[in-house]
């Protein structure tokens, strides 16, 4: 075989090769399009059940005349010295047309007691208080489905709807505390801590995490789901995954914090208190469409490996291969990842 015959061949074939190249790269965007309509179908879902939940709080806000300010109102926050959140979480799949979309049922008990000398130390600040709450930060509320209430001491009081936090759009729940004099509080308050607990079951989508309020906070969250994703500004102390689910437990201080554990109105530190929230997502092994970007993107290696192959029979066995064949071949190659969309979906 001539020299100018071989170059001409390696130059068609090279066009050949480049055009198939482009017909497979041309299936990433029909990847991509699945994807967005993926994303939308999960959005669909997820914004009638329920989004992502992020349980920030309790939170303990009193509100009143601060002592010398000449009738200027404050507000002040104070965090638990102790929290403890336990979750469970019920998987379920909901499908919309051949979407699928992970949801959950979840039954999170929170307990823990603020510190007796931080509230003291709070209410001998103001000269008048005129509003205390508990208030409990929940981002996607429309996943409560009964009401709730809040174990205070040794009492119980109803939670109503709305933070009152400037945080998450106010999305959540409060208590109002009944506390409005210093006199009062130190009545209450004859133990060194004052205990609070509630229960809050709903329902949700793809995650599930909490904001280490405490001073020390505990949250453990456990489910059948057996392929879990720690997300978060925290990893789990202890972890424990099988094909019965799994159980994870974070243990997180003060030390590990940027932020106190009181703060006036004029101190911005929620921001700094969502960043801190740690949990898990349901990872879902149906999420295919990394892998077919994955391995639409070595549609060059296969092209190029497969035309070698053909040219070095070609030039060392003499077998004569028309071009023609050479883009049949790659039409096949390119038509494959199509198939690989199609028979994922």
């Amino acid at each position: 075989m001539k020299k100018d015959h071989i170059t001409r061949k390696l130059a068609t074939i090279a066009v050949i090769g480049a055009a198939c190249l482009v017909a497979s790269l041309s299936v990433l965007a029909l990847i991509a399009e699945r994807e967005d309509r993926f994303t939308e179908a999960q959005k669909e879902v997820s914004s009638s059940w329920g989004k992502e939940q992020n349980i920030i709080g309790p939170v303990l806000k009193i509100e009143g005349i601060l002592n010398g300010s000449q009738g200027n109102r404050g507000v002040l926050y104070i965090l638990p010295d102790a929290a403890h959140f336990e979750s469970h979480l019920v998987p379920e799949k909901l499908s919309r047309g051949i979407f699928t979309s992970v949801v959950y049922n979840s039954t999170t008990n929170a307990q823990g007691a603020f510190s007796a000398v931080s509230i003291t130390d709070a209410f001998s600040e103001f000269a008048t208080v005129e509003r205390a709450e508990l208030a409990v930060l929940i981002s996607d509320t429309r996943g409560i489905e009964k009401q709730l209430s809040l174990g205070w001491g040794e009492g119980e009081l109803a939670f109503e709807p709305g933070s009152g936090l400037s945080l998450l759009e106010g999305s959540g729940l409060h208590a109002s505390i009944p506390l409005h004099s210093l006199r009062q509080v130190r009545s209450l308050l004859e133990d060194e801590s004052l205990k609070f607990g509630f229960t809050v079951p709903m329902k949700g989508s793809g995650a599930l995490s909490f904001a280490p309020v405490g001073k020390e906070s505990v949250i453990a969250i456990a489910s059948p789901w057996d392929s879990p994703k720690f997300v978060g500004a925290f990893l789990p102390a202890e972890r424990t995954i099988d094909d019965s689910g799994f159980r994870a437990e974070w243990r997180i201080s003060s030390f590990g914090k940027s932020y106190p554990q009181s703060w006036k109105s004029n101190e911005a530190y929620f921001d700094q208190v969502l960043a801190s929230a740690s949990g898990v997502a349901l990872y879902d092994h149906g999420d295919f469409y990394t892998k077919l970007y994955r391995s639409t993107r070595y549609a060059i290696l296969f092209i190029t490996v497969t035309f070698l192959a053909f040219f070095l029979f070609e030039t060392l066995g003499k077998i004569r291969i028309h071009p023609f064949q050479y883009l049949l071949v790659g039409a096949a190659l390119a038509l494959f990842y199509l198939l690989l969309l199609s028979f994922s979906e």
